[in-house]
C-alpha cells in the first residue's frame, strides 16, 4: 500500500530510510536549421558558441567533489550534487538535428516532495530551447537566435523506495506530460 508521502510501505518504512536517492536519466534532442546549414569550418566554430549558450542557459552542475561556491546552482540538486549533463552535437552536417543534451544524476536526500520542482525545471528547460526563446542575446550570435526547437525530450525519474515517473515533452503543444510508472 502506497502512502501520500510517496514511499511504498511494502518495501520500506520512512523510519528505515537512512538516505533516499532519486535517479534521473533523460535526453533533449535539439533541432536547429540555422546551425545545421553552416558548413565546416564555420560550423565547428558555431558549435562552440552553441555549447557556451547551452551551458549559460542550463547553469553549471556540481558534485560532491566540486561544489559550487560563488554562484547558485539552477539545476535540481540533492545534498551531494546536482543533475549533470553532456552536450553532444550531431555527428553529421545537414539534417535538422543539431544534437542533444543528455541529463543524468543520482540525487541524495531528494524525494517525492522535491519531485514537483524537478518537473517544473524540466518543463522550463524545454521552453528555453523552443522558438521564441533566443539562446543568446549577442548580435554576433544572432544566426542561432529563434532557431532552436526541442524535437523530443524525455526524463525518467526513479525515487528509491517509492514512485517512478516519465516526463515527456509534447513539442507541438509545448506542454509536459507525466506518466506514472509505479
Amino acid at each position: 500500500m502506497e502512502e501520500d508521502n510517496g514511499y511504498d510501505t511494502n518495501i520500506v518504512t520512512r523510519e528505515e530510510i537512512m538516505s533516499q536517492w532519486t535517479h534521473v536519466a533523460g535526453i533533449i534532442r535539439l533541432d536547429n536549421i540555422g546551425v545545421c546549414v553552416i558548413r565546416n569550418p564555420e560550423r565547428h566554430e558555431l558549435e562552440k558558441v552553441v555549447n557556451e549558450c547551452i551551458v549559460e542557459k542550463l547553469g553549471k552542475p556540481h558534485t560532491y567533489y566540486s561544489p559550487i561556491v560563488d554562484e547558485e546552482c539552477i539545476l535540481p540538486a540533492g545534498s551531494e550534487g546536482s543533475i549533470e549533463y553532456q552536450i553532444t552535437p550531431a555527428s553529421h552536417e545537414g539534417g535538422l538535428s543539431w544534437g542533444s543534451v543528455s541529463f543524468y544524476g543520482d540525487l541524495r536526500d531528494f524525494g517525492i516532495g522535491d519531485y514537483p520542482g524537478l518537473k517544473i525545471w524540466f518543463k522550463e528547460t524545454c521552453l528555453k530551447f523552443s522558438p521564441g526563446k533566443p539562446p543568446v542575446e549577442q548580435i554576433a550570435k544572432s544566426i542561432i537566435s529563434n532557431t532552436f526547437n526541442v524535437r523530443n525530450a524525455v526524463l525518467l525519474v526513479e525515487i528509491e523506495f517509492g514512485r517512478a515517473f516519465v516526463l515527456v515533452w509534447d513539442s507541438e503543444k509545448k506542454v509536459l506530460k507525466e506518466l506514472k510508472v509505479r
